[in-house]
C-alpha cells in the first residue's frame, strides 16, 4: 500500500494546509519516519529563501487558523493538527481532565496555573509579556519558561495564537514574529476541542494509531506510539 505522502511536495501556505488537511498530523521536523514531515516534503533550499517565502513564513500564515492548530505536540517538538482530527488528540493528551480538575488534584504541572490564568483572563498574549509577567527573564527564565509553555501545549491546553512583529522606528517590521499564545478552546473553539469528550481517552489513541498506520503502512507502529504519547 502506498503511503499517503509519497510525491507530495509543499510549495506554500495553501499547500501546507492541504496536506495538514489530508493527513491529519504532520510534524515539522523529521520525526524518526521517513518522509513524514513538513521539512521533508518542501522543495530543496526552501528554508534558505526570504522567510515568508520559506516554511518558516507558511506555518506563521497557519499560527492561529481555525483550520488546523500549531504547537510542540510531538514529544516537546513542534508540529500541526488538523482540525477534524484535534478533538481526539485533545481527549487522548487530557485524559478526561479539563485543567481546572487537574489544579483540584494537585495533577497540573508546578507554575503552568500562572499561565493559564493569565490566558484565561486576558486572552492571546505574547510570549515575552508571559515571561515578564512570570518574572522568568534572562537565559535560566527562558528554560523555566518553555517547559511550563512545553507542558501547556503537550496536553492541549494552550497553543499559539499568532505572531506579533516588532516595527521600527524607519517602518521597516522585524521577518521573524513573536508567538503569541491562547487557550485552545479560544483558538479552535470550545466545540471543537471537547468535541470528543464523550469518549474514553484510550478509544481516541486507537482510533488515532489505526488512522496514522492506515495513511502510513510502512512505519513503526511503538515509534508512531511514541511519537503522539
Amino acid at each position: 500500500m502506498k503511503d499517503i505522502l509519497d510525491g507530495v511536495v509543499i510549495t506554500d501556505a495553501q499547500s501546507l494546509l492541504d496536506v495538514i488537511r489530508k493527513v491529519g498530523f504532520l510534524p515539522m521536523f523529521s520525526s524518526g519516519m521517513p518522509g513524514f514531515s513538513l521539512d521533508e516534503h518542501a522543495p530543496e533550499g526552501a528554508w534558505d529563501g526570504p522567510i515568508n517565502e520559506s516554511p518558516w513564513g507558511w506555518k506563521d500564515q497557519l499560527v492561529g487558523s481555525e483550520e488546523c492548530a500549531y504547537g510542540k505536540f510531538f514529544m516537546n517538538r513542534v508540529g500541526f493538527i488538523s482540525r477534524e482530527w484535534f478533538p481526539k488528540f485533545a481527549n487522548y493528551r487530557r485524559d478526561g481532565y479539563d485543567y481546572d480538575s487537574l489544579l483540584d488534584d494537585d495533577m497540573a504541572y508546578p507554575g503552568t496555573e500562572t499561565i493559564y490564568s493569565m490566558l484565561e483572563k486576558n486572552g492571546a498574549t505574547v510570549s515575552v509579556e508571559i515571561r515578564k509577567a512570570l518574572g522568568l527573564m534572562g537565559k535560566e527564565g527562558g528554560y523555566r519558561f518553555e517547559k511550563l509553555i512545553n507542558w501547556l501545549q503537550m496536553h492541549t491546553y494552550v497553543i499559539p495564537s499568532g505572531n506579533a512583529y516588532r516595527q521600527y522606528k524607519n517602518g521597516r517590521t522585524e521577518d521573524f514574529g513573536i508567538l503569541m499564545y491562547d487557550l485552545a478552546e479560544r483558538v479552535l473553539g470550545e466545540d471543537c476541542v471537547r468535541g470528543a469528550y464523550s469518549e474514553d481517552p484510550s478509544d481516541s489513541k486507537k482510533d488515532i494509531i489505526d488512522y496514522l498506520m492506515g495513511i502510513h503502512p510502512g512505519y513503526d507502529v511503538k515509534k508512531m506510539e511514541k511519537l503522539i504519547k
